[in-house]
């Protein structure tokens, strides 16, 4: 099973599903340990070849993730928008989000989007029917992009931007089981759970590993290279993220049962856990 593509084709052109997976440019997800609890990092290589990545909260995460009802209705008004010429204009807001003119950078070059900032964060998730390099997107029709914002206004290189049914595949398929999963590893007893506030993370950590109920740490895990016949194919996910492997992506695997995933993901496990999270083997 490779990753889902989200239209199908019939006599009335594209139509929207919610219920499929992400495409093959989606971002990647992968769980990690920072500052005493999970966060959420995604990962995706650009047109230019340079990775682009994001370090979200799993409430921020989840927080963008329930709004996925309003970006569809705000992208399905910007994929019919073309200007000041266009029949109908956007309505003026769309849930949170509002429809604005601004430019990302110190210059004259403006753009129509819908854009919602994010409570208590610097991110914002803006809704474009342009690419960043300022063309229209093949195979979808619509953007979403997720990133954070400095003091300044401006966008800093901290952000994903993604084809709305990636976002769709990346944000909203699999959430229930990413949730209890991330619940299952902050209830193991040795992460700082947030119960007061919902703190927004701006910079990225590596993740620092440790056990206190093993002595095997990530320098003592086999390693092997996703192939392609186990790359971006579900019933090869790791289990941690509920995410595919990339072609040529390192994983780490446990010694006694063998079974791998993602090099993030079982270092953050093995913080609280002494077993593998697939057959709950001691490791």
């Amino acid at each position: 099973m490779s990753r889902y593509h989200p239209y199908s084709r019939n006599s009335g052109g594209r139509h929207y599903s919610n219920n499929n997976g992400a495409g093959d440019h989606a971002p990647h997800i992968n769980f990690t340990h920072v500052d005493g609890d999970i966060k959420v990092v995604l990962k995706k290589v650009i047109q230019s070849g340079v990775e682009r990545s994001l370090l979200l909260t799993p409430e921020k995460f989840f927080e963008i993730s329930h709004k996925s009802d309003d970006i569809v209705k705000a992208g399905k008004a910007m994929a019919d928008y073309h200007g000041k010429n266009s029949e109908t204009q956007p309505p003026d807001t769309v849930g949170p989000f509002k429809f604005i003119l601004r430019s990302d950078f110190n210059n004259d070059k403006y753009e129509h989007m819908y854009e919602w900032e994010v409570p208590n964060s610097q991110l914002r998730v803006s809704i474009r029917n342009r690419r960043s390099d300022g063309k229209r997107p093949k195979d979808t029709q619509f953007v979403v992009e997720v990133r954070i914002f400095g003091s300044n206004g401006l966008p800093t290189d901290d952000g994903i931007m993604m084809a709305w049914h990636n976002f769709n595949g990346t944000f909203v398929h699999n959430r229930r089981e990413r949730n209890n999963r991330i619940e299952e590893m902050r209830r193991n007893g040795v992460l700082n759970l947030l119960t007061n506030s919902v703190l927004s993370s701006t910079t990225s950590t590596s993740a620092t590993v440790y056990s206190s109920s093993t002595t095997t740490t990530t320098r003592d895990l086999p390693s092997w290279t996703i192939s392609e016949n186990h790359a971006n194919k579900a019933e090869h996910s790791c289990v941690i993220c509920m995410d595919t492997y990339s072609k040529g992506e390192t994983v780490n695997g446990l010694p006694q049962c063998t079974h791998f995933f993602h090099c993030k993901c079982i270092q953050a496990w093995l913080v609280g856990s002494n077993s593998c999270p697939t057959c709950r083997s001691i490791v």
